[in-house]
């Protein structure tokens, strides 16, 4: 059975995105330096490439506020949700699944397991928040880099 898990997010665990200690805040401005530098080095302007860190930084925070802690991902019972494909879409509607599963070639299955629902919808949520160019640009930079 196909699993969809929580991720996307690079530091080590969700904890560094919302920690509001100065060693985790030094740890962020870091990161978002890190990044902005990875995209000034494939073309992007300093300007740029710091606007885009930043939103690179934003999403990923969403992404780690949605994600489910490492606590309640100990209990089976919170990570083993069936779900159909149609039932996966209504978590993550502005996601394109179906698209996902052929561009992947998942083989044809009737049920999933999805170990957190909450992150999905977090998903969703944080799609809107920059344009979906900016974001199709993004990606399409991580994939050619």
């Amino acid at each position: 059975m196909a699993q969809f898990d929580q991720g996307g997010f690079s530091l080590p665990g969700r904890d560094f995105y919302s920690k509001d200690d100065a060693k985790s805040q030094e740890i962020r401005k870091q990161y978002v330096a890190h990044i902005a530098n990875m995209l000034k080095l494939s073309g992007e302007s300093q300007s740029q490439a710091a606007a885009d860190a930043a939103i690179v930084m934003q999403i990923e925070t969403e992404l780690a506020n949605a994600a489910m802690d490492v606590v309640k991902r100990r209990d089976p019972k919170n990570i083993n949700n069936k779900m159909t494909l149609a039932q996966i879409q209504k978590l993550a509607p502005s996601f394109d699944w179906q698209r996902y599963l052929t561009l992947v070639h998942a083989p044809a299955q009737q049920t999933f397991l999805v170990t957190s629902p909450d992150f999905f919808r977090g998903l969703d949520r944080a799609n809107p928040t920059t344009s979906a160019g900016r974001l199709e640009g993004l990606s399409q930079m991580a994939v050619s880099a």
